[in-house]
C-alpha cells in the first residue's frame, strides 16, 4: 500500500495536464478517463442486532463528535491499482454508535456545531481510519481494516478512552464491495466501544423522587363450573370472571 499518496497524486495530475494540453481529442479523452477513474466503497448501516453487555445507566446525554476527528470520505492507493475511497463513514459510524449506546444514556446523537454542552453532558470523541489489506495468509481476497481511538469527556475532564482495531474476512474483490467489509468493521468497533462505555460508573447519579409501590399478582381466568352443578344467578365475581375470560380469549387470537 502506498504510504505517501500525495506524491502519487502530484505525478498523476501532472500527467493529466500534459495529456490535456496535447490538443488531440482522443488522447485528451483517454487521459481524462484515467485521471477520474476510482473505486467508491460506500458504507452501509449494518443489519447486525448483537446487543452490548448490560450497561450502567448514566444521567447525562451523550454527544458524539466525529467531524473534528474522522473524515467522512477516506481514499487510498494500492500498488498497481486504482484509487479506492470509502464514503459515508459518518452515517455508518454514527448509526452504529447510536444503536449500541442508547440503553446506557437518556439521549445519544451526533454533535452539531451549534450544540452548547451542558455541565452534565458526556462528549465522545471518536477517531476512525479505514484501510485495505491485500490477499495473504488470512484469505484469498481483500479485507477492510479499521483503527479507532475514543475518549469520553465530561465537564472538560477526560474520563476514559481506548484504542480499538478490527479487520473483516479476507473474501472481497478489490473495489466497491470492500464497503461491505468496512461496514462490518465499523459495527464491530461500535459494539466494543459501547461495551467499554457501558462499564464506566456514573459519577453524578440523579436524584429522582421514588415512584409508588406496585403490587403484582397472577391473573388467570376462573375455570367454568361443571355441567352438573345447579345453575345459580350470576354474581358480580362471576361477571368479572366472564370478562376476564373474554379478555384472555381476545388476547390469544
Amino acid at each position: 500500500m502506498t504510504r505517501n499518496p500525495s506524491r502519487a497524486f502530484s505525478r498523476l495530475n501532472a500527467d493529466c495536464r500534459t495529456g490535456l494540453a496535447a490538443g488531440l481529442t482522443l488522447l485528451a479523452g483517454s487521459f481524462t478517463i484515467g485521471c477520474s477513474a476510482r473505486h467508491v466503497a460506500r458504507l452501509q448501516t449494518s443489519a447486525s442486532v448483537t446487543a452490548p453487555r448490560p450497561a450502567v445507566l448514566h444521567t447525562g446525554r451523550l454527544l458524539i463528535d466525529l467531524r473534528a476527528h474522522t473524515a467522512d470520505r477516506q481514499c487510498m492507493l494500492s500498488d498497481g491499482r486504482r484509487e479506492l475511497c470509502y464514503a459515508r463513514i459518518h452515517q455508518a459510524l454514527g448509526s452504529a454508535l447510536r444503536r449500541r449506546l442508547w440503553p446506557s444514556f437518556p439521549e445519544v446523537r451526533l454533535k452539531e456545531k451549534s450544540d452548547d454542552l451542558r455541565p452534565s453532558d458526556y462528549l465522545l470523541l471518536v477517531e476512525l481510519s479505514l484501510g485495505t489489506r491485500a490477499p495473504g495468509p488470512d484469505g484469498p481476497g481483500w479485507s477492510a481494516h479499521g483503527r479507532a481511538r475514543w475518549r469520553l469527556v465530561r465537564a472538560g475532564m477526560p474520563i476514559a478512552g481506548a484504542a480499538l482495531e478490527s479487520e473483516s474476512p479476507a473474501v472481497f474483490p478489490y473495489g466497491a464491495s470492500l464497503g461491505v467489509g468496512a461496514s462490518e468493521v465499523v459495527d464491530a468497533i461500535a459494539l466494543e466501544l459501547a461495551n467499554g462505555l457501558g462499564a464506566i460508573p456514573e459519577t453524578a447519579p440523579g436524584r429522582e423522587p421514588p415512584l409508588p409501590a406496585v403490587k403484582s399478582a397472577v391473573d388467570e381466568p376462573e375455570r367454568p363450573s361443571s355441567p352438573a352443578a345447579k345453575p345459580t344467578a350470576p354474581s358480580s365475581a362471576q361477571n368479572q370472571s366472564s370478562d376476564d375470560a373474554s379478555f384472555f380469549s381476545m388476547a390469544s387470537r
